[in-house]
């Protein structure tokens, strides 16, 4: 028996056989599911994720596990045709206008030029915009869209691409404005003719496989989808197999050892801080909240924070011959940026909006002097930071996206964080290449003081080390 393979534009239609079974058992993932109950702790349950559907034995599934499932079947040595049905058809990739490229950067414009989807898997900093723009100048004469979930990346987006093509478009919550290329964020996918796209992009795909974006993804009909990402395989709910499906496999990947050794990135020096005399307890493991634990543990842990000033104030000055770094600290909420602003006076804060109850009440807890920051006044702050001209910052999740530090010598971490990406991506803004920079200084703590922020601790130690990066231990 011969089976057969349908392409019709974003799915794969597979005909009926003893071997359907088999496939269907490739096609699938067990989902974490974090469930939160009034009263009791956090806790993770499965669910199976079907990423195909059965109508009467023939197997529909997404695109991009036509080569899965080809090299699955040839593994099982059931001979397979290929049929298309409906799809876009491309020219060939024109790869004579191009201008200068970086090195390692040839190579993956030409991995895309081969493939009809697929995830370049490249690190922070490799130049995921510059790939856009190079893409789009590969097929000059077809429909473009670049899409993103966030806003600000959106912007960020729209504002390089439109100065290279005037005929660029944008569309956002902010700016209605229709062009080609056109640069969307995922919740305004509604207002284009997604039909019409003959070549798409997604930026950090790893976080595109959720309902508001999948519900859209067969209105793509046929296009070249094309998809970045620094940690493709990362995602906490287990879906990497999904990101595959959707988006397509692995078309290359470039990580941080190669950006090094390739001169598109510098190294990066982990320095992992504990404080003399710290002792091990169980404070915050028994704790049946989440916000209570972070809270206790780290937003308003004096000790911590006292740590974090003693860093900045008298570990850094010994590590660091530039005589004003630029330095950036991450927090996750913004009760912790005003409580390491209260011990760091020279930083600047920059958060999302705050309400006005919230304003009145870190007034009142004495964090907050005078009205916060507007979101004008973020924005500039930011501008400033991206210039040079300010060199010290805290930030929540406000900039941990669509922001571009060159001068950054120092990150902070003073989240506490337990997230495999967010272990990459922070990280990762601060090897970006800048005149006289030869490293790259990431600062987190040992958190020794309780099993629960040990634990975690841990774990992003690890993180770090599988990227090869260096990581010392320091007691201050």
């Amino acid at each position: 028996m011969i089976a057969i393979i349908e392409i019709i534009d974003r799915y794969i239609r597979l005909s009926p056989g003893p071997y359907s079974d088999a496939v269907k058992n490739e096609l699938y993932y067990i989902k974490s599911v974090q469930v939160r109950e009034p009263g009791r702790a956090v806790r993770y349950e499965q669910e199976r994720v079907d990423l195909y559907s059965d109508d009467s034995g023939y197997l529909l599934f997404p695109r991009g596990f036509e080569q899965r499932v080809k090299d699955f079947l040839d593994s099982k040595n059931v001979p397979h045709t290929t049929k298309v049905v409906s799809e876009m058809t491309l020219p060939d990739a024109d790869m004579s206008n191009l201008g200068e490229l970086r090195p390692g950067q040839l190579e993956v414009l030409q991995a895309i030029g081969d493939s009809k989807c697929g995830v370049v898997d490249a690190l922070t900093g490799f130049g995921k915009g510059v790939m856009i723009e190079k893409v789009i100048k590969m097929y000059p004469n077809q429909t473009h869209g670049i899409f993103t979930k966030s806003k600000s990346v959106c912007n960020m987006l729209y504002e390089r691409l439109s100065k290279v093509f005037p005929s660029a478009g944008c569309w956002n919550s902010s700016i209605h404005k229709k062009g080609n290329p056109i640069v969307c964020t995922v919740g305004s996918m509604g207002h284009i003719e997604l039909d019409k796209i003959e070549v798409a992009q997604f930026d950090e795909v790893h976080q595109l496989v959720i309902p508001s974006f999948l519900q859209f993804y067969p209105k793509f009909k046929g296009s070249k989808f094309i998809a970045y990402s620094a940690t493709p395989d990362d995602r906490m709910d287990n879906s990497a197999l999904a990101v595959e499906g959707f988006f397509g496999p692995k078309l290359i990947k470039v990580d941080y050892q190669d950006g090094v050794k390739l001169g598109l990135v510098v190294p990066i020096e982990v320095f992992c801080i504990e404080a003399q005399g710290t002792t091990t307890g169980t404070y915050f493991q028994n704790m049946k909240h989440d916000i209570a634990r972070q809270r206790y543990g780290y937003w308003s842990n004096d000790a911590r924070n006292n740590l974090i000033a003693k860093t900045v104030y008298e570990f850094l000055p010994k590590k660091i011959n530039e005589k004003d770094p630029q330095i950036l600290i991450l927090v996750d909420k913004v009760e912790h940026a005003l409580q390491l602003q209260k011990k760091l006076p020279d930083f600047k804060v920059a958060h999302g909006p705050m309400s006005a109850d919230s304003a009145k009440k870190f007034q009142q807890e004495g964090l907050l002097d005078g009205d916060p920051p507007s979101k004008k006044d973020v924005e500039a702050l930011q501008e400033q930071f991206s210039q040079g001209k300010e060199r010290r910052a805290i930030a929540t999740s406000i900039w941990s996206t669509g922001v571009d530090f060159p001068e950054l010598a120092v990150i902070i971490r003073a989240d506490g964080g337990a997230s495999k990406i967010k272990d990459v991506q922070m990280p990762g803004r601060v090897a970006r290449l800048a005149k006289g920079k030869d490293k790259g200084i990431l600062i987190d703590f040992s958190d020794s003081f309780d099993a629960w922020a040990l634990r975690r601790a841990r774990s992003r130690r690890t993180n770090y080390e599988s990227k090869g990066w260096s990581v010392i231990d320091v007691t201050i």
